[in-house]
C-alpha cells in the first residue's frame, strides 16, 4: 500500500509533465476519503486513467470532461483493500519485513455521480468502468443512459453494484456497435432481458447476475459468456433454449433461476463451453451421457437441484475437467471407476447423494486431485 503522500508526489510528477503525460495508474491507494484532485482536468493528454479502489470519496461532476483523448477509464471502488499500514522494514538493520497484522481491510472508496453527462465529451473511449460507483440517483431518469450511447467506440462496458434501479436500457445502448463486454450485474434491474440485445452482434460476455429480472433468456447466439445467476424469478427452459445453436458459447452461469427441467443432450451442441454452473436451480433428470461431447469442459457445477440417476460413466472423455461437484441431489449407483480418467480433475464433491458402494482407490492417485468430498 503506498503512503497518500507518495500517491500525491506521484500525480503531481505527472501534471508537471502536462504536455507528454499519456498514462496515470494511481489505483489502489490510499487516499483516505480526499476529494478527486481539480487539476486531473488538465491531464488532457491522457489515454489511461486508473483510480480504482483509492479511496476517494466524491460527487463525479465535471472532473473527468476535459480529458477528451481518454481510451480507457476506471473509477471503480467496489473492491476491498487489505490493510498493509502496518508492514515496515529497517533500512539499518540486517533485511526483515516486518508484517504485523494484515488481517484488517480498508473501507470502500465513495464516488458517486447524480448523472453521467460528463461523459458525453468523452467519445474516443473504449474501455469504461464504474464498478460500485453509486448511480441510484442518475437511474432514476429514464433516459440516464443516453450520455453512453455517444460513445460509439465503446468496446468494454461494466456497471456492476452501481445501485442501478429499473430497466435494462437497452434502446440506449444500440448505438454501441463495438460493445463486447456488458457488465450489469449486482444492481436492482427489474425488467427481462430484451430480445434487441441481439442487434449488439459484436457482444460477447454479459453479465446480469444478482438482479431482480424476470422472463427468459432471448436468442443470443453471438455470446460467448452469459451469466444471469441470482435472478430467482428468471425462468430458463433448457430444451427450448438448446433447440437452437449457441455455437460460440464457453461460459453460462444460471444458477439460482427457475429451471426445473431437464438438462438436454442438445446443450452438448455447445462444443466450446468450458464452465457450466447451474446450482439451485431444480434441475430434474439424469446427468446426459452424451455430456462427452463437451472435450473443453473444465467446470461443471450441478449443486442442490434434483437431479437423479447415475454419474454416466461417459464423463471420463472430459480430459479437462478441473472442478466437479454435484452435491445434494439424488444420485444414485456406484461411482464409476472411469472418473480416474478425467486427469485434469483438482476438485470433486459429491456430497450428501445416494450413491453406494465404495470410492474407487484409483481416485486418490489423480495427479492433481487437492479436495475431495464424499460420504463416509
Amino acid at each position: 500500500m503506498t503512503h497518500p503522500m507518495l500517491s500525491k508526489v506521484l500525480y503531481l510528477h505527472c501534471s508537471s509533465l502536462l504536455p507528454i503525460c499519456k498514462h496515470l495508474d494511481l489505483s489502489f491507494n490510499n487516499f483516505m476519503l480526499s476529494k478527486l484532485p481539480a487539476e486531473i482536468s488538465n491531464l488532457t493528454k491522457l489515454t489511461y486513467l486508473n483510480l480504482s479502489n483509492a479511496m476517494f470519496q466524491d460527487s463525479i461532476t465535471t472532473q473527468f470532461s476535459n480529458l477528451t483523448s481518454l481510451r480507457s477509464l476506471d473509477l471503480s471502488c467496489a473492491n476491498l483493500v487489505a490493510d498493509l499500514s502496518s508492514i515496515s522494514v529497517s533500512l539499518t538493520l540486517k533485511p526483515k519485513l516486518d508484517f504485523g497484522s494484515t488481517s484488517s481491510f480498508i473501507r470502500y472508496g465513495r464516488l458517486s455521480s447524480q448523472n453521467i453527462s460528463w461523459l458525453e465529451g468523452l467519445r474516443g473511449l473504449r474501455y469504461l468502468v464504474l464498478t460500485g460507483v453509486d448511480l441510484s440517483k442518475a437511474s432514476e431518469s429514464f433516459h440516464w443512459a443516453k450520455p453512453i450511447s455517444s460513445l460509439s467506440n465503446l468496446m468494454s462496458l461494466r456497471l456492476s453494484n452501481c445501485n442501478i434501479s429499473g430497466r435494462i436500457p437497452t434502446g440506449q445502448l444500440l448505438n454501441l456497435t463495438n460493445l463486447s463486454t456488458l457488465e450489469m450485474n449486482s444492481n436492482i434491474l427489474t425488467s427481462t432481458i430484451p430480445d434487441m440485445l441481439s442487434n449488439l452482434t459484436t457482444l460477447s460476455a454479459l453479465d446480469f447476475s444478482g438482479n431482480d429480472l424476470d422472463g427468459h433468456i432471448p436468442y443470443l447466439p453471438q455470446l460467448e459468456e452469459l451469466a444471469v445467476s441470482s435472478n430467482p424469478s428468471v425462468t430458463i427452459d433448457l430444451v427450448s433454449m438448446f433447440s437452437v445453436p449457441w455455437s460460440m458459447l464457453t461460459l453460462l452461469d444460471i444458477g439460482f433461476t427457475q429451471v426445473g427441467g431437464t438438462i438436454p443432450p442438445s446443450l452438448n451442441n455447445s462444443t466450446l463451453l468450458t464452465i457450466f454452473r447451474a446450482d439451485g436451480c431444480s434441475i430434474q433428470g439424469s446427468i446426459p451421457s452424451l455430456i462427452r461431447k463437451l472435450k473443453k469442459l473444465s467446470m461443471l457445477m450441478l449443486n442442490d437441484n434434483n437431479i437423479t440417476g447415475q454419474l454416466p460413466v461417459s464423463m471420463s472423455s472430459l480430459i479437462n475437467l478441473q472442478y466437479l461437484s454435484v452435491f445434494q441431489n439424488q444420485l444414485q449407483g456406484y461411482i464409476p471407476i472411469s472418473i480416474c480418467q478425467s486427469p485434469s480433475l483438482e476438485y470433486l464433491n459429491l456430497q450428501w447423494n445416494d450413491l453406494t458402494g465404495r470410492l474407487p482407490l484409483c481416485t486418490l492417485q489423480l495427479p492433481k486431485l487437492s479436495y475431495l468430498y464424499v460420504e463416509e
